[in-house]
């Protein structure tokens, strides 16, 4: 269902992260990770070539910092996809919550 896509430069971030999705997603997923550390490939390079290699159809480019609160969010957003006019689906976050306006 799922390719779940992660450029790490930090393995034990990227394992937290994997465990996290697999207490929280509730659908069958592939979890790849891009060890970065000493390479500093740009991350559209990483993205693209994990995308090569995903054997899903769904694919999520997710942080290592992340952590998904939602059980069953696989299911969600599987189910959000497979809506006709729904193409992409986009997350963006902080920790912070400014009074202005901000670009996110």
């Amino acid at each position: 269902m799922f390719s779940i896509i992660c450029c790490s430069i930090n393995p034990q971030a990227a394992d937290r992260l994997r465990a996290n999705i697999e207490a929280t997603c509730g659908v069958p997923f592939e979890f790849i990770a891009y060890d970065n550390r000493g390479r500093s490939d740009g991350l559209c390079k990483v993205y693209n070539a994990c995308a090569a290699r995903a054997r899903y159809d769904m694919l999520c480019f997710v942080h290592e910092d992340v952590e998904f609160l939602t059980e069953g969010w696989g299911r969600i957003i599987a189910a959000k996809l497979a809506e006709p006019d729904c193409g992409v689906i986009g997350f963006a976050g902080s920790i912070l919550k400014l009074r202005r306006l901000t670009g996110w």
